[in-house]
């Protein structure tokens, strides 16, 4: 019979430990988005019907003030705010690519710059030298 327990915040625990840890015991987790990643963000979006999922944005708790949530907005900036009020995964401060486009490029979806931009012309491949060959 497996244990009962409950993960806290398991956006911020190591993968392998949430992991290890849901497939032995009966689960109860709580916690606010950490970006587009890790097993949690796994679970909420991919992890079909073995999980209840229950979403409580900040703004539909009534002891939480308007004032105290303007405030932490201000502090925290757009995106962390609606991270950890807003129960929104959003894609990594600083990142060079949002998560949508890589998944663009790697399903083959992705449109290569100059194609179909009016005329702008077609965009040769990057061609990386073999290995042990020049850059030049």
């Amino acid at each position: 019979m497996a244990g009962v327990g409950v993960l806290d915040v398991p956006a911020f625990v190591a993968d392998m430990l949430a992991v290890a840890a849901v497939d032995r015991l009966v689960m109860d987790t709580m916690s606010s988005p950490f970006g587009k990643r890790g097993h949690f963000f796994d679970e909420w979006t991919n992890g079909g019907e073995t999980w209840q999922r229950f979403e409580i944005p900040a703004g539909d708790v009534p002891r939480i003030s308007a004032g105290f949530l303007a405030a932490e907005r201000r502090a925290l900036g757009a995106d962390w705010f609606a991270q950890e009020y807003g129960c929104r995964f959003l894609d990594a401060a600083g990142s060079l690519f949002s998560g949508d486009d890589i998944a663009a490029m790697l399903s083959g979806s992705a449109v290569p710059v100059g194609h179909g931009l009016g005329g702008l012309g077609d965009v040769a491949p990057l061609r990386l030298p073999e290995f042990g060959q020049s850059c030049t």
